[in-house]
């Protein structure tokens, strides 16, 4: 094994957010396909062994004061 995880090895080949013109959250899109979520693995990386690991963040109700984070 090349990397035990440490350093700059890590790199992200997907991100999605809001997209304003449609009112839509990515999010939006895992619950219309019951928790499901196509994404391509670019074909240029090296090939080798990946974690690959998907990860969503969601502020909740981070449009109000201390709203994201009550303890800031």
């Amino acid at each position: 094994m090349a990397s035990k995880g440490q350093g700059a090895v890590w790199f992200k080949i997907f991100e999605e957010g809001r997209d304003n013109a449609k009112d839509y959250w990515a999010v939006d899109r895992i619950y219309e396909a019951k928790g499901y979520f196509d994404v391509v693995i670019p074909v240029d990386i090296a090939p080798g062994d990946y974690y690959l690991r998907p990860e969503v963040i969601a502020l909740h109700e981070g449009n109000r004061e201390f709203g994201a984070d009550k303890d800031a």
